[in-house]
C-alpha cells in the first residue's frame, strides 16, 4: 500500500479548498505495514465524498489486532483506516469502497436512513450520500474503565487524546487532498439512521407498563443484561427525537431494520449474538430465537400462604364492611381451598350456606383487610409484585391458575386491565414467555394472558408487513430493554450511544459536544494548512 491515494474529489462549482499543491498538509502519523482488510469493493465511478468516523466498540483493542480481524476471509465489516494512539493504520486503498455504512440510499430499507436522509438535506442539500461507494471510513480504537462490562450504554468508555489527535490529522489531511468539506465528516450514528420503534411501544417501568413516547429521561424502565438476561430497573440516559422513519413487523415486533436485537439461529449450534433486525427479517429463511423474557426479583416480605390469599381476595374475594373480607363460592373445589389457605393462616371464619348450594366464607379481622388493602389497591395486583423471587412466582401463577384461569390451557383471564398488565410483567420478568389475548363471545369476553413453552423465532417468512410510522428509542445502561407491542413481549437492544466521552476522568461534555470538538479540531488542523475547511 502506498501511504497515500492520487485519487480526487469531484470538482465542485465554486471551490471550498484551494488546490493541494497550493497549501502545506499536515503530516498524520500513517502505518502501512500491517494487514489489508478483506471487505473491498468497487466504488462503481463514484468518488470520496464523504469520510464517515466509526468507533469500534471493542474493549482496549489496539488498531493493529482490529486489523487482522477485519483482514479474516469472510469478514463482513471493513475501513480504510484504523487508528490508535501509536498512529493511523491503513487498511484499504482509498479508491476502493469499504463495508462499513451500508449503501446509504434514501429508499434502503436495511439502513434505516429516513433520519440520515434528513441529515444530509441539512448539511449539503445538492450532494449524495451513497454510503460505502462515496465515502472513506475511519474507525477510532475505544478504551474502557470496566472491561468487564461491555454494553454500549456503559458510560465509561472513551477515547485516548493521542487517538483523537491522530484521527484528526489523518481527516485533516484527506480532507485537504480530496477537497472534502469538513461538513461531510460524519459519525456512523448520523449517517445511517438510528434504531427506533414505533411511539406505542410500551416499557416496563416500576409502576407498570408505560408507552415510549410518555417516558422522560430519568425515568426508570426495566433493561436487560444480554448474556444472562437478568434485569434491573435502570435510568433512560437519552430519547431519540421522534421522527417518520419504516418499521418492518415480524411475529408482532416492529422495528427499524438497523435496530439492534439480541438473537440466536434456531439450530443445534446456534450462538446468541448481537444482530440487526434487517438481517434477521430481511435476509435469507433462516429462523431466529428472540429472548422473550428476563429474570427480575429479590423477594418479597409475604409468606407462600400470604400470596395464595392475595390471589383469592383480588379473584373472588369482597372487603366485608369496614373490617372484613369475604368470598361467595359455589364450586366445592374452590370452597375446600380457601378454606385450607385460611386456617394455614391461622383464621377461623364464619360460614353462611345458601339454598342453591353456595357458601358466605366471611372473616372479620382489621389485621387481615389492612394487609390486603396494602398489597391490593381497589383489589387489583399492585406491581410491588414485581420483586418476587421465581419461587415466590411460582406459587402465586400456580394459584392464580386455580382461582382465575385454566390449567389445560395455562392462562389467566381478567376483566381487570390492572391485573392482566401485574401478571403479563410478572411473567415477563420471571422468565416465562407470555402473550395477551382476548377470549369468549362479544356478550362474555375476556381479557387474557397466557404462557408458551416454545421459543420466540422470527424470519423473513413471518415478516407481516412493513410501514412508515413515526418511531423514537431510548438509550439504557445495559443496552437492551424489555418490551410489550401488540400484547407480546421481548427483549431488544436500544438506541446506542453516537460518540464515547473524550478522556478517561469522565468529564463527558456530552456526546454530541465531544463530537463538535472533535470537528472543531479538524477545521483547526485545515486552517492551519492554509485551507478553507
Amino acid at each position: 500500500m502506498q501511504n497515500s491515494d492520487s485519487a480526487q474529489g469531484p470538482q465542485r462549482s465554486a471551490p471550498i479548498i484551494p488546490p493541494p499543491e497550493q497549501i502545506e498538509l499536515p503530516q498524520p502519523r500513517i502505518i502501512t505495514d500491517c494487514a489489508e482488510a478483506y471487505g473491498q469493493s468497487s466504488r462503481r465511478d463514484a468518488a470520496a465524498e464523504w469520510i464517515v468516523v466509526h468507533y469500534t466498540g471493542v474493549a482496549n483493542v489496539g488498531a493493529r489486532q482490529i486489523a487482522r480481524n477485519m483482514a479474516k476471509h469472510g469478514a463482513k465489516t471493513s475501513a480504510h483506516y484504523v487508528v490508535d494512539p501509536t498512529g493511523c493504520y491503513k487498511i484499504a486503498p482509498e479508491s476502493k469502497a469499504t463495508w462499513h455504512v451500508g449503501s446509504g440510499k434514501p429508499n434502503a430499507l436495511y439502513v434505516g436512513c429516513t433520519h440520515a436522509e434528513r441529515w444530509r438535506r441539512t448539511i449539503d442539500p445538492h450532494g449524495e450520500f451513497l454510503g460505502n461507494r462515496n465515502s472513506i471510513g475511519v474507525e477510532l480504537c475505544v478504551r474502557k474503565t470496566d472491561p468487564h462490562s461491555k454494553s454500549v450504554g456503559d458510560l465509561d468508555w472513551y477515547f485516548e487524546p493521542e487517538t483523537l489527535e491522530h484521527a484528526a490529522h489523518l481527516i485533516a489531511d484527506i480532507c485537504l487532498r480530496l477537497r472534502i468539506p469538513v461538513s461531510h465528516v460524519a459519525r456512523h450514528y448520523d449517517c445511517t439512521g438510528k434504531p427506533c420503534m414505533p411511539l406505542d411501544t410500551e416499557l416496563l417501568t416500576p409502576g407498570g407498563w408505560v408507552a415510549l413516547s410518555a417516558l422522560h429521561i430519568g425515568d426508570h424502565v426495566m433493561c436487560v443484561r444480554p448474556t444472562d438476561l437478568s434485569g434491573d430497573f435502570l435510568p433512560v440516559q437519552g430519547i431519540t427525537e421522534p421522527h417518520t422513519d419504516t418499521v418492518i413487523t415480524s411475529r408482532g415486533v416492529s422495528l427499524t431494520a438497523n435496530h439492534r436485537v439480541w438473537s440466536r439461529p434456531s439450530c443445534a449450534n446456534g450462538t446468541w449474538k448481537r444482530r440487526e433486525w434487517g438481517d434477521i427479517v430481511l435476509c435469507g429463511n433462516k429462523m431466529h430465537e428472540l429472548p422473550a423474557a428476563c429474570n427480575f426479583g429479590e423477594g418479597l416480605p409475604l409468606t407462600d400462604d400470604q400470596l395464595r390469599l392475595l390471589v383469592w381476595v383480588q379473584g373472588d374475594g369482597h372487603f366485608y364492611k369496614r373490617d372484613g373480607v369475604e368470598f361467595h363460592l359455589k364450586k366445592v373445589r374452590k370452597i375446600e381451598r380457601i378454606l385450607y389457605v385460611l386456617r394455614a393462616l391461622g383464621h377461623d371464619p364464619m360460614q353462611h350456606w345458601c339454598k342453591n348450594g353456595s357458601v358466605h366464607i366471611r372473616l372479620r379481622n382489621p389485621e387481615l383487610r389492612k394487609f390486603t388493602e396494602e398489597w391490593l389497591p381497589q383489589k387489583q395486583f399492585s406491581f410491588k409484585l414485581l420483586g418476587l423471587t421465581r419461587g415466590q412466582f411460582d406459587v402465586f401463577w400456580d394459584e392464580i391458575l386455580s382461582v382465575d384461569g385454566c390449567r389445560a390451557g395455562d392462562i389467566y383471564t381478567s376483566y381487570s386491565k390492572q391485573s392482566l398488565d401485574v401478571v403479563s410483567a410478572l411473567l415477563a420478568t420471571h422468565g416465562v414467555r407470555q402473550y395477551m389475548t382476548h377470549i369468549g363471545h362479544s356478550k362474555l369476553r375476556f381479557d387474557a394472558v397466557g404462557t408458551v413453552a416454545s421459543r420466540f423465532t422470527v424470519s423473513s417468512s413471518s415478516v407481516t408487513s412493513s410501514a412508515r410510522e413515526v418511531v423514537s428509542c431510548v438509550e439504557v445502561p445495559t443496552g437492551y430493554i424489555l418490551i410489550r407491542q401488540q400484547g407480546r413481549v421481548c427483549v431488544v437492544g436500544n438506541c446506542p450511544r453516537p460518540f464515547v466521552t473524550m478522556t478517561q476522568d469522565g468529564s463527558d461534555r456530552g456526546r454530541d459536544e465531544a463530537w463538535r470538538a472533535f470537528v472543531r479540531r479538524i477545521a483547526e488542523l485545515i486552517r492551519h494548512a492554509g485551507g478553507e475547511p
